[in-house]
């Protein structure tokens, strides 16, 4: 009998991804517990949000004055490794693992990391216009939105063949918007009574800016995707 293989197969620019998501986590929680650096390193994630985490005054710095040093530009593709706390990096990394294999199974591996990386620039990007400068922007999560939009035109693409409803396709995108809304809701509800401040401004510029990686992300699938340009137009004209 085969032995079977404990990683199931899982593409290498995915398994790229969250080595790297869990990586960095392992570096902050060895840091915090002082293992690495001893007591300094308990300020280690604070400063890896102030090295690597995305701000729109960084953005604002560079259009303002058209400096677009290394280490400027570097933090749109940096903030989707640093995270909050383990909880909040867990859950990116087992979202990048999942939807990413199923996205790397049938996609190149540059395809997938320019998805990856399209969305996270994009996001970054749309928070820089919308969202206060001294506010973060890190973790996964928007980079994930860019992967959802390929699942999506993976799904949309899979209905249309065997005769699905296609709009089945944006079930996933449909779900999570929906809970961002309840849970923006509940979160105004507490800051009403007073149990914490209005956390309504950030809740919408993460989500209008979350949107738009998902849409870069389906946008760019049907280049991107197997068959690319050619096999989306094979589609259109099959119409």
């Amino acid at each position: 009998m085969a032995q079977e293989n404990p990683l199931n197969d899982i593409p290498p620019a995915v398994a790229g991804l969250t080595v790297l998501i869990a990586g960095v986590e392992a570096i902050m929680q060895l840091a915090s517990a002082g293992v690495l650096a001893g007591a300094e390193g308990v300020g280690w994630r604070s400063a890896s949000v102030n090295d690597f985490a995305f701000f729109p005054a960084v953005q604002a710095e560079m259009f303002a004055h058209g400096d677009f040093a290394p280490g400027y530009l570097w933090r749109y593709v940096t903030y989707p490794f640093v995270h909050a706390s383990l909880t909040h990096a867990l859950f990116a990394g087992a979202i990048v693992l999942a939807l990413g294999k199923f996205v790397g199974d049938r996609w190149h591996w540059a395809s997938l990391l320019t998805v990856f990386f399209a969305a996270a620039i994009a996001t970054a990007m749309t928070f820089g216009l919308i969202a206060p400068e001294n506010w973060p922007l890190y973790g996964a999560y928007p980079a994930i939105y860019g992967l959802i939009g390929a699942f999506s035109w993976m799904m949309w693409v899979r209905l249309g063949h065997t005769g699905g409803n296609r709009w089945r396709a944006f079930g996933l995108i449909g779900m999570l918007l929906a809970v961002q809304i309840i849970w923006g809701v509940a979160l105004r509800l507490m800051a009403l009574v007073g149990l914490m401040g209005d956390p309504t401004p950030m809740v919408l510029y993460m989500g209008l800016s979350e949107l738009v990686g998902f849409v870069v992300g389906l946008a760019l699938s049907p280049v991107l995707g197997p068959g690319g340009w050619a096999a989306t137009l094979d589609r259109l004209r099959r119409r």
